[in-house]
């Protein structure tokens, strides 16, 4: 498919011959090239493209735009149906007439506003107000050169703001993509090859249509991440065979293998090529990427964001969705309401109850608070009740270091030991000390009795 700006009957400079497919013509005539392998804008054959299979996964479409198209150069109706994210859409494809190609086009001119698409001269618009995001079925065309002009919506066919010469081979689907801003306005032409896709798996041809953005990577965000594509320039595309499914991806833009935005490509279905672009607002945020579904209607997917309902990569929360933490898991005993932080990357604990020392309340896993208690009460086997423990300055225990054995360490009448348990030990040993008196011996014997004496 041979491709070229025409404006005002003129031919950019370099395509008097025609450039092959994947090419990226532009309305100021600029040449843009990149090293991809798919879409390249290198003169390549019309098959330039990269398979790159990976272990993968895809995804459903969401406010997707269908585009009714007839065949030749009749007028297509456009409508705004949506196709539910939650849902995989009917995707499935007819192959063109023998001796004819299938052309779509998809509207990504960030700035621009509704086309008209014209074929070959044509009075009346094949394709008509055709909105940014917006793309169509395939159009059935006979093989050969054909001149496709993009003309404002509304406005004559003499008023394109660019014409593309393309050369379409029979037999084969073609994607035709206006992208970059309006006055950089250029075409990214795509050949659909949809031939050899494994059973259960779905094609992604992915290309880097965001004008705002440089180079990128693209990686799975599995644990740990695996890059799919690698160093993909403005204007060039990539392939990837990937099991049916939804699949987290994230974009690296800045080449330090750690992905700048994250999204959550829904489930799209199975045995499918799907075009997926890369895509920015007018100004360079947000950016988003567009998915071309086989049936004409589009996807638009949203960068993943906190609040947007979704745990993604780098989250631990979402509002509303804790798991199973809750204040005491946090190590709040006294309970109250967790909450996710403003980036879901953390909980918040500011309304749990926290539990203070030192306000006079033995509070959820305090021992004590303020109080002090006989040493009995804290060890009735060693401690003499006419000691004293106070709690400690963490109030998780009573501070024992003022505890004795009271009489049962100071010579004085026979059993005179307040400690029974100190007691019964020493008098088995020395029945003397219960017997008679408690003299420096018996007292000596306290400590291997388990008592504590000064």
């Amino acid at each position: 498919m041979a491709l070229a700006a025409c404006a005002d009957d003129t031919t950019t400079p370099g395509t008097e011959n025609g450039d092959e497919i994947g090419t990226d013509t532009v309305a100021d005539d600029t040449d843009t090239t990149t090293d991809d392998e798919v879409g390249t804008t290198d003169d390549t054959t019309d098959d330039a493209t990269d398979d790159t299979t990976d272990d993968t996964t895809d995804d459903t479409t969401d406010d997707a735009t269908t585009e009714d198209t007839t065949d030749d150069a009749t007028t297509e109706d456009t409508t705004d149906d949506t196709t539910d994210m939650g849902e995989t859409a009917d995707t499935e494809t007819t192959d063109p007439p023998p001796g004819d190609a299938m052309l779509r086009v998809l509207h990504l001119g960030v700035d621009a506003p509704p086309v008209d698409i014209y074929l070959d001269g044509g009075d009346m618009p094949v394709v008509a107000d055709l909105a940014f995001e917006s793309g169509t079925d395939y159009l059935t065309v006979p093989e050969g050169p054909h001149n496709v002009a993009i003309v404002p919506a509304g406005m004559p066919p003499d008023m394109a703001v660019l014409a593309v010469d393309v050369d379409l081979a029979a037999d084969t689907m073609y994607s035709a993509v206006a992208h970059n801003y309006l006055d950089m306005l250029g075409v990214l032409a795509l050949v659909d090859d949809d031939m050899g896709i494994a059973m259960g798996e779905i094609r992604y041809q992915v290309s880097h249509t965001a004008p705002d953005v440089g180079q990128v990577d693209i990686w799975l965000l599995a644990d740990p991440p695996v890059p799919l594509i690698q160093d993909l320039d403005y204007g060039g595309t990539q392939q990837i065979d990937a099991p049916a499914g939804a699949i987290p991806i994230g974009v690296d833009v800045n080449d330090d293998m750690v992905p700048d935005v994250t999204f959550s490509v829904p489930d799209l279905g199975p045995d499918i090529l799907v075009d997926v672009y890369a895509v920015n607002e007018a100004g360079g945020a947000p950016v988003f990427l567009l998915a071309h579904l086989p049936d004409g209607s589009t996807a638009r997917i949203d960068a993943d964001a906190c609040g947007d309902g979704n745990i993604t990569f780098g989250e631990i929360c979402e509002p509303g969705q804790l798991g199973d933490e809750t204040c005491e898991t946090q190590g709040f005993p006294l309970g109250g309401t967790l909450g996710c932080s403003a980036d879901c990357t953390a909980y918040d604990t500011s309304m749990c109850n926290a539990q203070e020392c030192g306000n006079g309340m033995v509070e959820g896993t305090e021992v004590c608070d303020g109080d002090s208690v006989g040493c009995d009460t804290v060890n009735p086997d060693a401690y003499a009740a006419s000691t004293n423990a106070d709690c400690n300055g963490t109030c998780d225990a009573y501070d024992e270091s003022a505890c004795t054995s009271g009489t049962c360490c100071q010579n004085g009448g026979a059993g005179s030991c307040e400690v029974q348990a100190v007691l019964d030990c020493v008098c088995a040993q020395d029945a003397f000390c219960c017997n008679n008196s408690w003299d420096g011996l018996c007292v000596g014997a306290v400590d291997d009795c388990g008592g504590v004496c000064p």
